[in-house]
């Protein structure tokens, strides 16, 4: 129930110290009355009483100095009510007064405060309609039982801590904070009450004095500004009596509690600690200490010092952006069973397995596909180029790349369900070549990565040569850059001879024709041939030869597709997801990440902490990469210049993760906060936290998971009668390479996971505040990211790519942001290497720190999200 005497408040001038001997015992007392009687001038309304048409009065509840309260029925809502009636004729100022106390009250909507409907005149009378508490005010129940136990006493300041953030998130401080103002409810929950005095942040700096002086901080007592800490001031008050049982101030005149605010509060304060944890007693002294600056910032940082307290629950209650340690500081443990984590090591291991076998049957995994490593072909090339008679040089570099025309030829004209099956006969064209360049001095690329490519450098300096094989070592093309000037001669006519042999061709099956093509390299011969490859005869090929000075300076192989070859654009990095992130970020980060990022850092918002270690980590992911698959050289000018390409593209995509974490992580962290607690763990350096080690562990089942999907989606339509799509250009034909670059992809897709999982998280969090309902928004997201991949299947793509978004969905919603970037890290991974269970196959060597990274990581979160608990469960190895 309500308080059946209603506390006596003051609203004057500030008095001064000389009265000595003004009593304030009215202004500190809220005692509780058994048998209220009427008294001259009160209402005393029967119960029965219809008031206004609506308010059905019940019972009198309690009467004060200001006038009665009574329980009442609200008729046309059918629901009890509190009216609160003001004795007497009410002047300006107290009507006033009345209507700001219900401004104040309806704007506060929170389960710790008692929420205040509207002001009534009837019949002469002047009331406030509000919330029925069926309970007592916290005066009256200290009163008959005393003090409350420890942890009931901390269960209410709780309450009242959280009810009072919310006022202060709306900018209304409260100014008359006492035990009588504080509601008990009947499920012993604590409402803060009478808001008559309450006042806005944005308010005058010239305060009135105002409120119960026995609960008065210093500058309230003396008129002077006040804030946020004013109301916590008092607050600290109600906790001390809360758990004592006694006041904190007992003086009956103003110049003695002026006295004891001057006194030491040690004394008063070590009864805390006999009763309650020590943190409570440190919490108590410093809201109570006499400076304002020394007291705690806010009531959210008080509720956060409270034991027992979940700063992020609290944040998330009161709706309100929760700081990123309240993030790292929420209450979850994350620990799981040892049958748990045994499970999902046991499912990723086996899911690895699982993958390789898929990826046999997409067709472009075989031994009779790759049937040679890469140190053979280079081998293979030196020997070609040594038998048309060109000499050893300074530099070379070689690499397998894939013929993404030639995939493209395949799909459009050969829409048979074996048509990858068939690449593996013996004599057949295949989508994978080898390239090898020599150079008389050092190659230098002039590409970002810095990296020798089959066209960076161009062919320019005399010496220069180039061979082209298919992986069974085959010749496709030659190019060799002829020296700039020569005696004047006579040349002999060239022979094609030994080139024809190199490529595997019979001359003798082709036909000359009119050359067409323009030759790469000078010339002064060209010639050509058509006819149908050997083990193709559905495939016209043509070659195109030049010469210069009698020596043959370029041949080439050139089936249907190599025309559309000259013209494709450089292929662009490819991931098993959409492309959405990829344009939000080219799109929206420009210019809307500039300025939101502006604003949060301006308003305080913005995470630099969190942002700085995100960007660094980052910078230094990308960095290594590019210096692991960089080509370095000995000079020292040439070398710098490739560390400042290296360095400049990692620079520039730590510039930009940190603009947009700074930009859209605040409004994750307000309407996702949850997603991001292993997340914020982690950039602290809690790396044993068993909530980290549990979403780095469901994160890499996941990302599993998601790789047997995009497989899945891959060989799916040939069990529909469909022609399969391909994940060969998913693959770096680099990776075929060498060790170096599979483990330049370890690397680089820590950054691409980290950069696409930031993505795809502020995608959602900006379909949330757009479309404003969570499963719209959800809703919206999958249909983003589950666009089908280039090559993939039209129907079997949409349904690969929402079955994927989901999946992810999944992972961010159970294991926020650390697990879905673990997800989208394995996932990235196993897509490009060749995974194999062909442990013979030259190439399985490839992927192995592919899979070593996958499987420490998967060790990492099974050993860590055990939490320190036995391996085997406990017990199993005991006598």
């Amino acid at each position: 129930m309500l308080p059946q005497k209603l506390p006596e408040t003051v609203a004057e001038d500030p008095p001064q110290p000389e009265t000595a001997g003004s009593p304030v015992s009215d202004w500190t007392e809220s005692s509780y009355v058994e048998d209220p009687k009427p008294r001259a001038g009160e209402t005393g309304f029967t119960p029965g009483t219809m008031l206004a048409g609506r308010y059905r009065v019940v019972a009198l509840l309690g009467r004060g100095g200001m006038g009665e309260v009574y329980r009442a029925d609200d008729v046309k809502l059918g629901q009890p009510v509190a009216l609160k009636f003001v004795r007497g004729e009410l002047s300006p100022e107290t009507r006033e007064r009345l209507y700001a106390e219900v401004r104040v009250g309806r704007q506060l909507s929170h389960p710790a405060i008692c929420r205040l409907y509207d002001v009534v005149e009837v019949d002469g009378q002047t009331f406030l309609a509000m919330e029925y508490v069926d309970g007592e005010d916290l005066a009256s129940l200290l009163a008959r039982i005393g003090r409350l136990p420890a942890d009931k006493a901390i269960d209410i300041t709780r309450d009242l801590c959280a009810g009072l953030a919310a006022m202060h998130d709306k900018g209304i401080l409260h100014r008359d904070l006492k035990p009588g103002n504080v509601m008990i409810d009947g499920r012993g929950r604590a409402r803060i009450a009478d808001f008559g005095l309450a006042v806005g942040l944005a308010g005058p700096t010239k305060q009135e004095f105002a409120g119960t002086p026995a609960y008065m901080p210093p500058e309230q007592l003396a008129g002077g500004p006040l804030t946020e800490r004013t109301d916590l001031y008092a607050f600290g008050l109600i906790a001390y009596e809360t758990l004592t049982g006694r006041r904190f101030f007992d003086a009956k005149t103003m110049t003695d509690l002026l006295a004891q605010h001057r006194e030491s509060k040690a004394g008063n304060l070590a009864s805390v600690a006999r009763m309650a944890d020590p943190r409570v007693e440190r919490l108590i002294a410093q809201c109570l200490e006499e400076a304002p600056s020394a007291r705690p910032p806010s009531a959210r940082a008080v509720l956060a010092l409270l034991p027992g307290t979940d700063p992020l629950e609290a944040a998330v209650a009161a709706g309100e952006t929760p700081s990123p340690d309240a993030v790292a500081a929420a209450a979850r443990v994350g620990d799981i069973t040892a049958v748990v984590a045994w499970g999902a090591l046991a499912a990723i291991v086996g899911g690895l397995v699982l993958v390789a076998r898929l990826f046999e049957g997409s067709e472009l995994y075989r031994d009779t596909l790759l049937p040679k490593p890469a140190p053979v072909l280079a081998e293979r090339a030196r020997d070609i180029l040594g038998a048309l008679g060109h000499a050893s040089a300074a530099d070379e570099a070689f690499a397998f790349e894939w013929e993404r025309a030639h995939f493209a030829y395949v799909m459009r004209h050969d829409l048979s369900v074996d048509r990858w099956a068939r690449l593996s006969g013996a004599r057949s064209l295949v989508p994978l070549s080898f390239f090898y360049r020599r150079s008389p001095r050092k190659l230098v690329a002039g590409h970002r990565d810095g990296m020798v490519r089959r066209a960076d450098p161009p062919l320019d300096l005399a010496g220069m040569s180039e061979v082209v094989l298919d992986p069974r070592g085959r010749l496709m093309s030659f190019v060799a850059v002829p020296p700039p000037m020569e005696p004047p001669q006579t040349w002999p006519e060239p022979d094609w001879t030994p080139l024809f042999r190199e490529a595997g061709l019979d001359g003798g099956s082709f036909r000359s024709v009119a050359p067409e093509w323009t030759a790469p390299v000078d010339s002064d011969r060209k010639a050509a041939w058509e006819g149908a490859y050997p083990g193709e005869p559905a495939v016209p090929v043509r070659i195109e030869a030049a010469a210069y000075h009698g020596r043959p300076v370029w041949f080439a192989v050139l089936p249907p597709w190599a025309s559309e070859a000259r013209t494709l654009a450089p292929a662009a990095t490819a991931t098993p997801v959409g492309q959405v992130g990829v344009l939000v970020l080219a799109l929206a980060l420009p210019v809307g990440g500039v300025l939101i990022a502006r604003r949060n850092l301006r308003l305080g918002r913005g995470d630099r902490k969190g942002a700085f270690h995100v960007a660094v980590f980052v910078f230094v992911a990308y960095a290594v990469a590019s210096l692991l698959r960089a080509d370095h050289v000995a000079s020292f000018g040439q070398e710098l210049w490739v560390l400042i390409k290296v360095f400049a593209y990692p620079c520039f995509w730590a510039a930009l993760v940190w603009l947009l974490y700074i930009a859209l992580e605040p409004y994750a962290r307000r309407r996702w906060p949850f997603m991001l607690v292993s997340w914020k763990r982690l950039l602290a350096g809690s790396v044993r936290d068993p909530l980290v080690g549990r979403d780095v562990l469901l994160g890499a089942g996941s990302g599993v998971a998601l790789m047997l999907l995009f497989l899945a989606s891959a060989i799916a339509p040939t069990f529909l009668g469909r022609p399969p799509m391909t994940s060969g250009p998913i693959l770096d034909g680099s990776i075929l390479s060498s060790s170096r670059q599979a483990v330049f992809r370890v690397f680089v897709n820590v950054f691409s996971a980290v950069l696409y999982g930031m993505v795809f998280l502020f995608l959602l969090t900006l379909l949330r505040m757009l479309l404003r309902r969570p499963w719209i928004a959800a809703a919206a997201w999958c249909l983003f990211l589950s666009a089908p991949l280039p090559g993939e299947d039209p129907v079997m793509g949409w349904v690969g790519g929402l079955c994927r978004a989901l999946v992810c969905l999944a992972v961010l919603m159970r294991g926020g942001l650390l697990a879905l970037v673990t997800a989208l890290y394995v996932m990235f991974a196993l897509a490009e290497v060749p995974i194999t269970l062909n442990l013979s196959a030259w190439y399985t060597f490839q992927s192995l720190p592919v899979v070593v990274a996958i499987v420490t990581l998967a060790v990492y979160g099974f050993h860590t999200s055990l939490g320190g608990k036995p391996m085997l469960g406990g017990g199993l190895l005991d006598d």
